[in-house]
């Protein structure tokens, strides 16, 4: 995918030497008690986004 064209939209992470964009709509659909988000990459396998909680605030 690469970067987004309107990058205010979404939150970056890093996993290793692989960068993440997630859109800050899914995240602000989170609930507070998610603590681990799954997702495919293509060619890689899946994987999980731990979200300490106490970066939810």
């Amino acid at each position: 995918m690469g970067k987004p064209e309107n990058e205010q939209d979404y939150i970056h992470f890093m996993a290793e030497d692989i960068e993440i964009y997630l859109s800050k709509e899914i995240w602000e659909r989170l609930g507070p008690e998610a603590a681990d988000l799954r997702f495919a990459i293509a060619g890689y396998g899946r994987f999980y986004l731990r979200v300490d909680p106490a970066d939810r605030c």
